[in-house]
Protein backbone atom coordinates (compact mmCIF):
# COMPACT_ATOMS: atom_id res chain seq x y z
CA UNK A 1 0.00 0.00 0.00
CA UNK A 2 1.40 3.42 -0.96
CA UNK A 3 -0.17 4.99 2.54
CA UNK A 4 1.86 2.13 4.18
CA UNK A 5 4.96 3.49 2.20
CA UNK A 6 4.31 7.22 3.01
CA UNK A 7 4.23 6.35 7.29
CA UNK A 8 6.93 4.48 6.90
CA UNK A 9 8.71 7.59 5.11
CA UNK A 10 8.13 9.84 8.05
CA UNK A 11 4.77 11.32 6.70
CA UNK A 12 2.38 12.13 9.47
CA UNK A 13 -0.55 11.92 7.58
CA UNK A 14 -2.12 10.68 4.19
CA UNK A 15 -4.57 11.20 1.89
CA UNK A 16 -7.42 8.85 0.28
CA UNK A 17 -9.48 9.91 -2.66
CA UNK A 18 -11.96 6.61 -2.21
CA UNK A 19 -13.30 6.14 1.27
CA UNK A 20 -13.11 2.28 0.79
CA UNK A 21 -9.42 2.62 1.11
CA UNK A 22 -9.55 3.81 4.69
CA UNK A 23 -10.43 0.76 6.17
CA UNK A 24 -7.54 -1.16 4.33
CA UNK A 25 -5.00 1.15 5.26
CA UNK A 26 -6.21 1.22 8.93
CA UNK A 27 -6.27 -2.55 9.45
CA UNK A 28 -2.98 -3.06 7.73
CA UNK A 29 -1.28 -0.28 9.90
CA UNK A 30 -3.00 -1.67 13.05
CA UNK A 31 -1.37 -5.15 12.14
CA UNK A 32 2.05 -3.86 11.52
CA UNK A 33 2.02 -1.74 14.98
CA UNK A 34 1.01 -5.04 16.89
CA UNK A 35 4.38 -6.32 15.65
CA UNK A 36 6.43 -3.61 15.30
CA UNK A 37 7.25 -1.95 18.14
CA UNK A 38 8.89 1.11 16.40
CA UNK A 39 6.04 1.28 14.00
CA UNK A 40 3.69 1.62 16.74
CA UNK A 41 5.93 4.13 18.16
CA UNK A 42 6.14 6.72 15.17
CA UNK A 43 2.10 6.49 14.96
CA UNK A 44 1.88 7.90 18.56
CA UNK A 45 4.11 10.31 17.62
CA UNK A 46 2.88 11.44 14.48
CA UNK A 47 -0.96 11.01 16.00
CA UNK A 48 0.53 13.30 19.08
CA UNK A 49 2.35 15.93 16.36
CA UNK A 50 -1.43 16.58 14.45
CA UNK A 51 -3.33 16.57 17.87
CA UNK A 52 -0.68 19.50 19.08
CA UNK A 53 -0.99 21.26 15.58
CA UNK A 54 -4.80 21.22 15.74
CA UNK A 55 -4.81 22.05 19.37
CA UNK A 56 -2.83 25.17 18.60
CA UNK A 57 -5.50 26.38 16.24
CA UNK A 58 -7.76 25.71 18.75
CA UNK A 59 -9.72 22.61 16.99
CA UNK A 60 -9.60 20.80 19.50
CA UNK A 61 -10.30 22.56 22.68
CA UNK A 62 -11.23 20.36 26.06
CA UNK A 63 -10.52 16.95 24.38
CA UNK A 64 -7.51 14.91 26.35
CA UNK A 65 -6.05 13.06 23.38
CA UNK A 66 -5.43 10.68 25.77
CA UNK A 67 -9.41 10.33 26.16
CA UNK A 68 -9.66 9.99 22.02
CA UNK A 69 -8.20 6.27 21.37
CA UNK A 70 -5.87 5.83 18.06
CA UNK A 71 -7.27 4.57 15.08
CA UNK A 72 -11.09 6.13 16.30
Amino acid sequence: LRAALAIDAGADLVLFVRDADVAAVVDALGARSETNPAVAERALRSYLRVWELKAARGLVAGVDPADVPLGA
